[in-house]
């Protein structure tokens, strides 16, 4: 015990607050060294080191025991604290209670009877040299039953004595009075301070959230004005691609029909050399001569034989054969993924279930999202493993299944569509892009981290090396984005183009890239997409979507009104071949050798091609 230590430490239940500053103030008044913590806790202090050092200087404990205290953990507390430091701990009966087991065997103090006998008892033990009592060994000694009596002491003080105590007493209860209304009033400012500091704290919070709600509902209208804007475009394309288309055509079908006639006349002139005889004739005999040949050699020239057939595939290579599939809905559908050999598809699209395939597209059934909270209604892109175990969606939000399609979960809801996903061949890294962002995920969509890749523009497509360490990116205006360090980094390079670009794709090392989008546009890059040079398409039609082999040597592309174009050299050159279909196509996707294709589009439109 160090030096000036109070003798006693008081523990009590608050309950029993009355009852201890009583009892300390009496104790005090006639000299006991006790220690109550609403009494010797000196402002400044704090008080959980105060009352920890108090119950560890004190060399004897002096318990309340109430109903209250009992059943108070605090309370308990301190007394094994005592008991376990083989302190001297004084049980004091206030109100009938259950005595706690580990004191039933300590001698206690009874006030119930009379609590000037009781404070007798104590001052014997705290302060035998200013009372007199029995000894403190006659206190303390364990009875031999759970309610043993105290021992027996003076039933009464000196009259004086009594007095004295009682003024002292009052003075006592009188200062904690005083402590206990000044520790009040502290503990009310402090509450009053920390209430308006939070209230200061709610009204900036306040701030802060309106302002944060300011930003994304402008950024919303951004977005939103943005889509409208694509929408409009896209509904702009498809009329002024049929009228140029019907202006070229009225201006090639000109062309044809004067070349045929010059072709005739040639003819003519060639197969009748002489014709000197028709002057012979009557005007109207050599007429009727003259007008049969012409007919004669112009039916000849046209002859299927001759190649004049307007409905047969232009270009060499491979007739390829497109079959229009039944996709069971009218919705517009606007991605197409599936396994490495083509035998399980998927296809999502707008305000339709995810459409699934289990025989290389032969048949297709719609499966529900079974995606926990509100369910996007439109999806841009699918992606998968090449395996199909797992697959990934865009839309509104980002699902995932890890059980082929059969259960979706919302990964995240973004303010903006997002137009494509893609990743490597694993799934571990992810990439998905759309409005002025780039997403990626690292733990295979389960968490993404946003970018802007350092552009303004809405970015429409993404495609990536199998091992994710070379990423390219396109959207409107010609953008084109390169990442050479896993999508960490991003530098734009020059296109040559102002149109939107819509797609990308490339072989799987990344040297060979091809790029399509609006106008008929075709990019292509033999460095890896430092240089692009445009090539020919031979269509004005927007240019939605492309697939390739893996090695690059066979790429088509799908558009609006049924645009299907093949090249079967690197992308050099390009043949148009007949889809069967007037609907916009949106996407296309072919097993890894390029042998069975699939292209989806507007009004459910599911085609499934052959190349032999």
């Amino acid at each position: 015990m160090g030096e000036g230590a109070p003798a006693a430490f008081v523990s009590y239940c608050r309950e029993d607050s009355d009852f201890a500053l009583r009892l300390v103030g009496d104790l005090k008044a006639v000299g006991a060294s006790v220690w109550l913590d609403q009494l010797d806790i000196s402002p400044g202090q704090r008080w959980d080191r105060a009352v920890e050092d108090a119950l560890t200087n004190c060399p004897r404990m002096v318990v309340i025991l109430s109903p209250a205290s009992v059943d108070s953990t605090n309370v308990m507390d301190e007394v094994s604290f005592a008991l376990e430091e083989q302190k001297t701990v004084i049980p004091v009966i206030y109100r009938d209670c259950t005595v706690p087991f580990r004191l039933r065997r300590v001698q206690h103090v009874d006030f119930r009877p009379d609590y000037a006998r009781g404070l007798q008892v104590l001052l014997n033990i705290l302060a035998p040299a200013r009372s007199a009592g029995p000894s403190k060994s006659a206190i303390l000694e364990i009875g031999s039953g759970d309610q043993s009596k105290v021992a027996n002491t003076d039933e009464r003080l000196p009259a004086a004595e009594q007095a004295q105590l009682e003024d002292e007493r009052r003075k006592g209860a009188e200062q904690a009075r005083l402590e206990e209304e000044r520790k009040r009033a502290a503990e009310q400012a402090r509450v009053e301070e920390e209430r308006r500091r939070a209230a200061v704290e709610a009204r900036l919070e306040d701030e802060r959230r309106k302002a944060a709600e300011r930003v994304r509902q402008e950024e919303e209208r951004k977005q939103a004005a943005e889509q409208a804007r694509m929408k409009e475009e896209r509904n702009r394309a498809p009329e002024g691609a049929r009228l140029e288309d019907e202006r070229r055509k009225a201006a090639g079908e000109g062309e044809r029909t004067r070349q045929e006639s010059e072709q005739a006349e040639q003819e003519t002139q060639k197969k009748l050399p002489n014709i000197g005889w028709i002057g012979a004739l009557p005007i109207g005999a050599g007429a009727i001569i003259l007008i049969v040949a012409m007919a004669w050699l112009i039916f000849h020239s046209l002859n299927p034989r001759s190649g004049g057939n307007p409905n047969e595939n232009t270009g060499t290579g491979p007739t390829e054969h497109w079959t229009a599939r039944n996709s069971g809905t009218s919705d517009d559908i606007h991605s197409i993924f599936g396994t490495s050999d083509g035998k399980r598809l998927w296809a999502v699209g707008d305000w339709v279930p995810i459409l699934e395939s289990d025989d290389g597209g032969e048949n297709w059934n719609p499966r529900a999202h079974h995606a926990s909270g509100e369910t996007p209604n439109e999806l841009y892109s699918i992606f998968g493993t090449s395996d199909g175990e797992r697959l990934w969606a865009v839309g509104s939000a980002i699902l995932k299944s890890n059980d082929r399609g059969e259960h979706w979960n919302i990964r995240r809801f973004t303010f903006g569509n997002l137009w494509s996903i893609f990743g490597t061949s694993d799934g571990k890294r992810l990439w998905a892009v759309g409005p002025f962002m780039i997403l990626e995920s690292n733990d295979g969509g389960e968490h993404w981290n946003q970018s802007t890749g350092g552009t303004k523009e809405t970015l429409a497509s993404v495609f990536a090396t199998s091992n994710g360490k070379r990423l390219w990116a396109v959207g409107n205006g010609g953008t084109i984005l390169e990442s050479n360090d896993g999508g960490e980094h991003w530098n734009a390079r020059n296109s040559g183009t102002p149109n939107n670009l819509n797609s990308i794709s490339g072989a799987s090392d990344g040297n060979g890239l091809w790029a399509v989008g609006n106008g008929g546009t075709i990019l292509e890059s033999k460095d890896g997409g430092e240089h692009w040079n445009a090539r020919n398409s031979g269509t004005p039609n927007n240019l939605n979507s492309m697939f390739g082999t893996g090695d690059g040597k066979r790429l088509w592309t799908v558009g609006d009104k049924g645009t299907i174009l093949e090249s079967n050299d690197g992308g050099e050159r390009w043949n148009a071949r007949n889809s069967g279909t007037p609907n916009n196509l949106n996407s296309i996707f072919g097993t890894s050798d390029g042998k069975r294709l699939w292209a989806v589009g507007q009004k459910g439109t599911i085609l499934e091609g052959t190349i032999p």
